[in-house]
């Protein structure tokens, strides 16, 4: 008998499912069939798919396992209806499993490995919009892995995708590096607080490399949504946008948003600000993606990597230097 409880949700919060999974953040010993152990000693599994091969194939071995364990699988409706969301019948077929994490599929950049020097991870549907962003960009130095199975941990699958790709920067033990965590759910919520140490132990147990992971989403909030729909869509664009854009466009969000004192309040107020606008039609965006983009991400992100350099930046507005820790 098949142990299946199907509840639907408009709102999933998925860092508590993820928080109430029991496995530890401890690299473990990846012999004798880790992953099957894994899922015996652990309470429950927490998924987020994006493929249907791989949704049809998690459904099939929490059938035929002779053990049972609690599936939660949080996916959005919109991928039923998502075009670039299909699989081929081989996907189904005999001979194929269920993919913990599923590892870049452009063959183009898993044939140059080397030429990689920024490894993305992700989840769920967000993986289709980034991969349409890079396609449209042309960029063949980025790789993007979806983590499927997020509790229990995949920490073997992990190590080998970060061994895959030798010239990722991974930071230095303080700084942050090009390995980097994308969710669209805000800081505070997601698997971001959940996956963040795992990552890090695989990086240091597995690789012997002290990893500072990158975090690119939304900032910490009380709500997973602002309730305005103009704003949530130019979040969202923004998120996918800052993945792949260089330090200068980065510092140009930054120094109009120093510039016009937005260091806090709603992004409705100023997004309507004169500086914001201008730099948005210099940019060939909305306001309100500029004013996203410059406080909710390119703050985090551009400080993170002046930090790096022990550089400071300047506030014109009132001449002074911030230094950045």
């Amino acid at each position: 008998m098949m142990c299946c409880l199907e509840v639907f949700y408009a709102s999933v919060p998925f860092e508590q499912l993820c928080d109430s999974d029991d496995d530890e953040d401890d690299i473990p010993n990846f012999e004798n069939d880790f992953g099957r152990n894994q899922v015996q000693k652990a309470n429950w599994q927490v998924m987020n798919i994006s493929t249907p091969a791989n949704y049809f194939h998690a459904l099939r071995r929490q059938q035929h396992r002779d053990f049972r364990k609690p599936l939660v699988i949080a996916s959005p409706k919109n991928l039923f209806r998502l075009r670039q969301c299909v699989s081929p019948l081989a996907d189904m077929g005999p001979g194929v499993r269920f993919k913990r994490l599923i590892p870049e599929r452009d063959p183009e950049i898993t044939a140059n490995p080397d030429e990689v020097d920024r490894l993305v991870f992700c989840s769920g549907k967000l993986y289709y919009e980034l991969v349409a962003e890079r396609e449209q960009l042309g960029l063949k130095n980025v790789a993007i892995v979806t983590l499927e199975q997020i509790a229990p941990f995949p920490f073997d699958r992990v190590k080998t995708m970060m061994e895959m790709f030798p010239n990722v920067d991974m930071g230095d033990g303080v700084h942050p590096g090009n390995v980097i965590w994308c969710q669209e759910e805000p800081k505070n919520m997601g698997a971001w607080s959940y996956v963040r140490p795992r990552f890090v132990t695989t990086a240091r147990e597995g690789l012997d490399k002290d990893m500072v992971m990158r975090y690119v989403g939304r900032r910490a909030a009380a709500s997973p949504a602002t309730g305005y729909p103009k704003l949530h869509n130019a979040e969202q664009e923004a998120l996918v946008k800052v993945l792949f854009v260089s330090d200068a466009v980065l510092k140009r969000w930054w120094d109009t948003t120093m510039r016009a004192g937005l260091s806090s309040g709603p992004t409705r107020c100023w997004a309507t600000k004169p500086e914001v606008k201008a730099v948005a039609a210099n940019s060939g965006v909305s306001s309100e993606l500029s004013a996203c983009i410059a406080l909710s991400l390119a703050k985090s992100l551009f400080v993170q990597r002046l930090s790096a350099s022990g550089a400071a930046i300047v506030n014109e507005s009132a001449g002074n230097g911030i230094p950045v820790s």
